[in-house]
């Protein structure tokens, strides 16, 4: 009974992760730009970084997907584990492997000249 229960979570959070784009038919696909945050911190740098990724993330290649993650919600813990995210708010940049290969987090003048950067090169980071 323990090993099914074991199996049924595995199964299921692969299936919340293939529906996020990260894999797919047990292979791993993107690339894709991701914005994990707190949707009901209203005070935090969440909201002001949000702003931020909606206005650059026109710029990246065709192909790329985005997609806004929220902590609060259960079917996004996959990705906060497979992607070790700690920190709100944090932008990741996954290649076409699957893999993180930039990430952005935190508040502040910092953290926005690093993602508008990140964007400016986003080729670099999602393999375009």
């Amino acid at each position: 009974m323990k090993k099914q229960i074991i199996i049924a979570n595995v199964l299921f959070a692969l299936a919340m992760i293939m529906a996020h784009g990260v894999l797919a038919a047990g292979s791993s696909v993107g690339p894709a730009v991701y914005l994990f945050l707190n949707e009901k911190d209203q005070d935090s740098g969440c909201k002001y970084l949000y702003s931020i990724y909606e206005g650059s993330k026109a710029g990246l290649p065709k192909g790329v997907k985005t997609a806004r993650l929220d902590v609060n919600d259960t079917k996004n813990e996959p990705l906060f584990k497979r992607f070790d995210v700690r920190i709100l708010p944090t932008v990741l940049f996954v290649n076409g492997k699957g893999e993180a290969t930039k990430k952005i987090f935190g508040e502040g003048a910092d953290t926005e000249k690093q993602l508008k950067a990140a964007f400016q090169k986003a080729n670099e980071f999602v393999g375009k």
